[in-house]
């Protein structure tokens, strides 16, 4: 028959004759576990990351393809201020969370995704909304939307090797 250690402590005595003492069975001492990085990296995702994640391909390359046509017809920059208005939210909310240490290739490759999204949404864009004519920021912004968009498909990789 297998007992678990028995833990005791002297609670008290009493004019040296009488020794209480509280025992428990059980482990002395529990802590509790990290939780593992699979786990640690679906919690991440969960907090809304994951939706922005699969959307976003699509988005960037319409981005891409809305500051084309900006660019093409002179001055209409309405696709592309739509385009910002869904782009930034979903910038501030992947930045605000970022992967778990534990998992590292996540971590570089998102960092580095995020990098040219950053250059998209909150540089070359608006700068291009802002000055239609401004030929190179049209071209860095499409071509950083379309490179972004890219990346995306090593990170989804990384993040499936954690979720299985």
């Amino acid at each position: 028959m297998n007992r678990a250690p028995l833990a005791c402590a002297i609670v008290g005595f009493f004019v040296g004759t009488l020794v209480l003492t509280a025992c428990s069975a059980g482990a002395v001492s529990s802590k509790a576990s990290p939780p593992s990085c699979a786990s640690q990296v679906a919690t991440w995702e969960g907090t809304g990351v994951g939706a922005d994640l699969s959307k976003l391909p699509g988005q960037l390359n319409e981005t891409s393809s809305d500051v084309q046509q900006a660019q093409d017809s002179g001055s209409d920059t309405s696709a592309a201020k739509a385009d910002l208005g869904t782009l930034l939210p979903e910038y501030k909310l992947l930045a605000a969370h970022q992967p778990p240490s534990c998992a590292r290739n996540l971590r570089a490759d998102y960092a580095t995704f995020l990098r040219f999204d950053n250059y998209v949404a909150n540089q070359e864009l608006p700068a291009f909304i802002a000055n239609p004519g401004d030929v190179i920021d049209g071209d860095l912004a499409w071509g950083h939307a379309g490179y972004a968009a890219g990346l995306l498909p090593q990170v989804q990789k990384d993040l499936k090797a954690y979720s299985g």
